[in-house]
């Protein structure tokens, strides 16, 4: 460590610890501390993650196809590697048991590498074309059937059936209530 480095240490320490006190007191909290905002693309839930990850896989590969290298390309690509980041949260945020929770995490850090990947090659201004993304195509044909096999019972507060299902016999779920991981 350097002179120089060894002066900054203290203050840094300090600045750490006061960053992490906060503010302690019990007056009113009107007075300017940022709150925290999720940006729009964050999923709410699970079947709503792998929703945006398949309707943005779709409008990224024809992006890719259509030689586009501008905002717009880069723009879906973090978006993509966003919902990929948050699907393990969501999907933990629900009632999914830990076996199934435990694929969703494995498919999402594959899916978050191969996102990375495209965006540095993006970034480095290496040519992607419209096959560049066609690994995440199986990751996320995983993702959709599981969620499709997950009991409706996981995710409390949503519709107990898929936007793309009819319920079945007037009943409101198409799902037996076996989930995958039960």
């Amino acid at each position: 460590m350097t002179t120089s480095s060894r002066a900054l240490a203290p203050v840094v320490s300090l600045a750490l610890l006061l960053g992490q006190l906060g503010c302690q007191d019990d007056h009113d909290h009107k007075h300017g501390h940022a709150e925290h905002v999720d940006p729009p693309h964050r999923p709410s839930d699970f079947p709503d993650a792998v929703a945006r990850l398949i309707a943005g896989h779709a409008a990224t590969r024809e992006a890719l196809s259509a030689g586009r290298t501008d905002e717009t390309l880069d723009t879906l690509l973090h978006v993509q590697r966003d919902l990929a980041k948050w699907l393990p949260e969501v999907a933990a945020d629900s009632d999914m048991p830990e076996r199934p929770w435990n694929r969703v995490n494995a498919l999402a850090a594959r899916l978050l590498a191969a996102y990375e990947s495209a965006i540095a090659d993006f970034d480095a201004g290496v040519p992607l074309d419209g096959d560049r993304l066609s690994e995440v195509e199986p990751l996320l044909a995983d993702l959709d059937r599981l969620e499709a096999e997950a009991d409706p019972a996981w995710f409390p507060g949503r519709a107990s059936y898929r936007e793309d299902e009819e319920p079945a016999n007037g009943d409101e779920s198409p799902h037996d209530g076996g989930g995958v991981g039960d």
